[in-house]
């Protein structure tokens, strides 16, 4: 009667063991994973399948020329000198930041500053000890009304030169479309850098150059120069490239 009694009761246990057997684990892919993803959403909120919109993904590029706190040096007009701060140059929201000891940053008044220069420590490129370059900022004499108080990056020049060349560290914002459809358009804010060069000339005026290049150069240099250029058959291929070339002008 026992042994009956036990086998009864697994009898009864059968079904319940059963249910509790593994899904099954048949892979579908197409509109069958489609429709399954879709009835995992139907599910409530302890779904494993929860909504997520992907037609934003955050920011990308930095408001900063160099986006980390760089030791520099401040010259007020009124002859003041700040030295040693870690500074940061804001060129999309023309600010200048720096750093205090109590590790809070501040604003300062860009109309007080005649300069300021960022010093940077970057690997050499033959693989030398690393070298310290250093970033130097001001306005231009006589610039264009467009740019009067902004701030230019000095790439190339000397006393009583021909030529000096100015970088306009310029930022823009392009917003993200959050209305867009899915897989489309733009799905981040983003803030570019569309950072202009200035060629100052033998005349004393400033010639914007669209890009570094040696179409461009000559297209702007006065035409003996611009014969003297191809002469020197140079390369132009990037902003150093530039900067090496001008300077090999002024020297000559």
């Amino acid at each position: 009667m026992k042994r009956l009694l036990i086998g009864l009761l697994a009898t009864v246990a059968l079904p319940a063991v059963a249910q509790t057997s593994p899904a099954s684990t048949a892979i579908t892919t197409g509109v069958g994973a489609n429709e399954n993803l879709a009835a995992m959403g139907r599910l409530g909120s302890f779904s494993m399948a929860v909504p997520f919109d992907n037609r934003y993904i955050g920011m990308k590029g930095t408001p900063y020329t160099v986006p980390r706190w760089l030791p520099g040096t401040i010259y007020m007009r009124r002859g003041i000198q700040a030295s040693d701060l870690p500074l940061k140059y804001d060129s999309f929201g023309q600010r200048l930041l720096a750093l205090r000891p109590s590790k809070d940053s501040i604003m300062v008044d860009l109309n007080q500053i005649d300069k300021f220069v960022l010093r940077e420590t970057v690997p050499s490129s033959d693989g030398k000890p690393v070298v310290q370059t250093e970033r130097l900022y001001q306005r231009l004499e006589n610039p264009p009304a467009a740019i009067r108080d902004s701030f230019v990056e000095v790439l190339y020049a000397r006393d009583n030169g021909k030529y000096a060349l100015y970088k306009l560290p310029r930022k823009i914002f392009i917003k993200s479309q959050p209305d867009q459809g899915y897989n489309s358009g733009r799905d981040y804010n983003e803030i570019m850098d569309v950072s202009e060069l200035y060629l100052k000339l033998p005349s004393g005026t400033l010639a914007k150059l669209a890009k570094p290049g040696n179409k461009q150069l000559e297209a702007v240099l006065p035409k003996e120069e611009a014969e003297r250029l191809k002469a020197l058959k140079l390369n132009i291929k990037s902003e150093d490239d530039l900067r090496k070339v001008v300077a090999q002008l002024d020297t000559k």
